[in-house]
């Protein structure tokens, strides 16, 4: 027998081993177990930076999406990175880590009797003729559907009216990546399944991968920003006409509940409406919000 190099080896020499890749020279990533300290760590982590609270039936949905940094990072255990996230100076590795256990997957035209009742009620309240501005915020957009879905009905309901008053949509979420992915308004064929064909004609462009790009009349009309809901002071110089706020608050405990929902009063105008996602209810709680039905709430006046 030859070697690679050319040397001559005796037969009965065997061959180096072959080292598996799933031998402890080499750890698997998916059989690493998160610790009941390491989890309790992170949602002490997770509960003070945004104010989620991470249930013990959500440990394996963390375990799982961690995982993904820990075969990116090289990291071999939970331990290690949790010790990184401790010393990272940068926030890098915290946004990161944020990003990864939020759920930010959505489609279009979800819960459409919201958009029902802003055709409805809430535009032709607030953006009818001689209006000044017309705004709106979708809290917690995650990559972007609902606020593009806001700024189709406004498109709509404006084109053909005489002197209709400017749009001006905010869509928020905490992380990074989220954003990014709304900024750029490009999304799989399956997000747009429950989108009308005609819609989808007027308010998309197909792209040779077969994903569908916004069109330029609605980017015109939305602003995409990072922002954590439970920062001490919101970045706003005006109140807000209709706040969307669909499937955030069941990430948090009832204190936070309570706290988050009296500043979104604070950012409506008086008569103001903010949406909530179906599974959710503000009716046994104290607030200053007035119940419209289907999850939709006013400010008294």
């Amino acid at each position: 027998m030859t070697s690679p190099a050319g040397e001559k080896r005796p037969v009965d020499e065997k061959p180096a081993p072959v080292i598996p890749a799933q031998s402890s020279f080499f750890p698997d990533h998916g059989e690493i177990m998160i610790s009941d300290r390491e989890f309790e760590l992170m949602r002490q982590v997770v509960r003070s930076r945004t104010g989620i609270h991470l249930t013990d039936n959500k440990r394996m949905l963390v375990e799982g999406r961690l995982r993904k940094i820990l075969n990116l990072r090289n990291i071999s255990n939970f331990q290690k990175y949790m010790e990184l996230l401790e010393s990272d100076t940068t926030g890098e590795a915290l946004t990161e880590f944020i990003g990864r256990i939020t759920t930010n997957y959505t489609f279009f035209h979800r819960e459409t009797d919201h958009y029902n009742f802003l055709n409805g009620v809430i535009l032709p309240r607030f953006a009818a003729p001689g209006a000044d501005i017309f705004r709106i915020w979708s809290a917690g957009c995650a990559t972007g559907p609902e606020t593009y879905d806001i700024a189709m009905h406004i498109h709509e309901y404006m084109s053909g009216r005489s002197a209709p008053p400017s749009a001006i949509i905010l869509g928020t979420d905490i992380s990074r990546k989220a954003i990014d992915a709304a900024n750029r308004g490009i999304y799989r064929e399956e997000s747009l399944k429950n989108v009308p064909p005609r819609r989808i004609e007027a308010y998309f462009s197909k792209q040779s991968d077969g994903r569908y790009s916004v069109a330029d009349c609605l980017r015109k009309l939305v602003m995409f920003r990072v922002l954590n809901l439970l920062r001490d002071t919101y970045p706003f110089q005006h109140k807000f006409h209709a706040i969307f706020c669909r499937n955030v608050l069941i990430y948090f405990d009832e204190e936070t509940r309570l706290r988050l929902v009296r500043r979104l009063h604070d950012c409506l105008v008086p008569g103001g409406f903010l949406l909530l996602g179906h599974s959710e209810s503000l009716l046994s709680r104290q607030t200053e919000f007035k119940s419209e039905g289907s999850s939709v709430y006013s400010r008294r006046m």
